[in-house]
């Protein structure tokens, strides 16, 4: 998954190296006082087999691995799934956004692919906030949609930036919230406009009116004229009843 260059890695800290991996720039470098608060770290063991695999993968995520221990893949693999982990909680913090939002002005997570959000600027954002749910997908605020990401990011846990980031990045940076698009794509022939009833273009869902239904049943499924005779001959039934029961003291 990440090239086994042992002299590059020598040379720069991890965190560096890392973020300089083909596809990885979707991701900020993350200080080490925060990854060293332990803190910060609550809960993570879990994701990792071992506590052993925890502890070495942030020895090598903190540049402490002993020059004598062995870099394997499945240790840079344990690292990185604990560096994405991290990253997803830094994010959210004042500095975190802060990285992003730079990051973001200068377009590093790419352009909306839809033609008529006309190149605005994308974050990253995961589906759920568990690893192995799913890869990175790519939100635009423009047009509201969440895309999939290109195969050079398809090695990227969306656990590692989560649902929350994109909703909080805009509720902190207001200015950049763009409007919505509501321009739509006209399908044309030749210049002409295809009328919306051609079976060419998708099926619309039935414009219903409040209130009604084909069936005459209400939206929990119940069937209205059915209801409303059940309580017209409740009502007559019990107007009946005080009647009769009127004639009796009378008698």
């Amino acid at each position: 998954m990440y090239s086994d260059d042992s002299e590059a890695l020598s040379d720069e800290q991890w965190i560096s190296w890392f973020t300089s991996q083909s596809g990885n720039h979707l991701f900020c470098e993350v200080e080490k006082s925060y990854i060293e608060d332990s803190f910060n770290l609550f809960g993570l063991k879990q994701y990792l087999s071992s506590t052993g695999d925890f502890n070495k993968a942030m020895s090598q995520i903190l540049d402490k691995i002993d020059p004598n221990e062995p870099e394997t893949e499945e240790l840079n693999r344990s690292a990185a799934l604990l560096y994405g982990l991290i990253h997803s909680r830094y994010i959210l913090t004042p500095r975190g956004l802060d990285c992003m939002y730079h990051k973001y002005m200068r377009k590093d997570f790419g352009e909306c692919t839809r033609m008529l959000c006309k190149g605005q600027a994308v974050i990253p954002m995961g589906c759920a906030d568990d690893p192995n749910h799913g890869m990175v997908k790519l939100f635009c605020p423009r047009c509201r949609n969440v895309y999939n990401c290109s195969n050079q990011f398809r090695h990227i846990d969306g656990a590692f930036f989560g649902p929350t980031f994109p909703n909080l990045f805009f509720m902190n940076f207001e200015d950049v919230v763009p409007d919505v698009s509501l321009e739509k794509f006209i399908p044309r022939v030749f210049g002409f406009r295809i009328h919306s009833s051609s079976k060419s273009l998708p099926k619309q869902p039935e414009k219903r009116t409040q209130g009604s239904d084909n069936n005459g049943d209400d939206d929990n499924g119940h069937n209205k004229n059915s209801s409303s005779k059940q309580i017209c001959e409740s009502t007559l039934k019990e107007e009946t009843d005080t009647l009769s029961t009127k004639r009796k003291r009378k008698e």
